[in-house]
């Protein structure tokens, strides 16, 4: 087999570099990208148990849950939420569980503490799906017993983002790659 000549060979390893030195830009704003989407899903999440905390501490709220459960169904805002507001160990007050995920099992933050990323319960689904989830106990101002709420949601949107994020950049990699392979073999 004849060897390839020099300038089919520095053209081709002119395309090898710039694809290496595209992937580990692309593979860098994908981690970056990745860490700002979960810190910003963490912080939503504990936002709205902290809302839902502060609302049950107000006067009225259990006749609150029980004349107008939609409020609450409302605040989880779409189909990959989770809520359940509970009495410890009792059957749900109020469940919003629009795709019926399964109820992780997770330690609840005590009422007198502040609710922290530390607190996420972070899982994945069968399908590849992130689930994060946070419980907490709260003092109900017209109720003796505390009330636990569960709240969580399913990734499917961050996850799509990601996907076509990682396909975005193998695509545009490989098709400089490629742009570089022919300008280098047109230079050389």
């Amino acid at each position: 087999m004849k060897p390839h000549s020099l300038t089919v060979r520095l053209a081709l390893l002119f395309a090898l570099l710039s694809f290496l030195v595209l992937g580990v830009v692309g593979i860098t704003l994908y981690r970056g990208l990745e860490k700002q989407l979960i810190l910003r899903d963490d912080a939503a999440l504990i936002a709205r148990v902290d809302q839902i905390r502060t609302l049950l501490k107000d006067a009225n709220t259990m006749q609150l849950i029980h004349e107008k459960p939609q409020l609450f169904r409302n605040m989880m805002g779409n189909q990959e939420g989770l809520l359940l507001i509970r009495f410890a160990g009792d059957s749900p007050i109020v469940t919003v569980n629009p795709s019926g995920m399964a109820l992780p099992d997770i330690s609840a933050v005590r009422a007198d503490a502040p609710l922290s990323r530390e607190a996420i319960h972070r899982s994945v689904s069968a399908d590849g799906i992130p689930f994060i989830a946070i419980a907490a106990i709260t003092h109900a101002a017209d109720s003796p017993r505390d009330l636990e709420i569960v709240a969580g949601r399913a990734m499917v949107e961050r996850s799509r983002l990601l996907s076509t994020y990682r396909r975005r950049i193998l695509v545009l990699t490989a098709s400089a790659a490629a742009l570089f392979a022919v300008l280098g073999y047109l230079l050389v």
